[in-house]
């Protein structure tokens, strides 16, 4: 629950800061960066050990992504490490999907059909 509440409160920071000028963009890197860190066990395992020096895990951040991400993320990475927050990583990419959803007004629905919906019925 607290970290839930934290990678909203997070979340939010960098929605206000991109707000709709790099919205697509932003969230497109930050989940770049989340498949990354949760597809590759080594990098997983650097940026959440405990005893790996803060630099470090900036310098391999910088390394893997290196201008594959805008500054903004960059930034909001490196703060998200020397706050020693990179495990909410994934609880604030959906934080920031569900704010992103509000902002262009778009809502999840989920259906449940005791038949085949056509192609109509899903659009």
């Amino acid at each position: 629950m607290l970290n839930e509440a934290l990678a909203r409160r997070y979340a939010e920071a960098l929605f206000e800061i991109v707000a709709n000028k790099d919205l697509n963009l932003a969230e497109q890197e930050l989940t770049e960066v989340v498949q990354l860190a949760e597809g590759n066990a080594e990098v997983a395992n650097v940026l959440n050990h405990p005893h790996v020096p803060l630099s470090q895990k900036k310098a391999l951040m910088e390394k893997i992504i290196g201008d594959q991400c805008g500054i903004t993320t960059k930034n909001f990475l490196y703060l998200l490490i020397d706050r020693r927050r990179q495990t909410l990583l994934p609880s604030v990419l959906k934080a920031f999907h569900v704010l992103a959803d509000e902002a262009r007004q778009i809502i999840e629905a989920k259906v449940v059909s005791a038949k085949a919906l056509s192609a109509d019925q899903e659009t």
